[in-house]
């Protein structure tokens, strides 16, 4: 079974303290296809390269975390 480490783990800690902002939700959109205001047309997770990893980034993530009976956006704690 795939463990909770590795830069996957920092990824998610990283998203989860800056905010996802859909990321881990599946509902974020490239940059773009926000209001003109909406701070992710300027954020470089969201521009063309990026978000595509991201989002590869996050799907890893959902398998490691259906693996062992959880969601993506549940913390990684161990289980005893």
């Amino acid at each position: 079974m795939p463990k909770w480490s590795g830069p996957g783990l920092r990824l998610l800690v990283e998203q989860r303290q800056r905010g996802t902002r859909g990321f881990l939700t599946g509902a974020a959109r490239p940059a773009g296809q926000y209001e003109a205001t909406d701070m992710r047309n300027a954020d470089p997770r969201w521009q063309p390269g990026n978000f595509e990893k991201n989002v590869e980034a996050v799907d890893r993530l959902a398998e490691i975390a259906a693996a062992r009976g959880s969601t993506v956006s549940q913390p990684p704690w161990p289980r005893s």
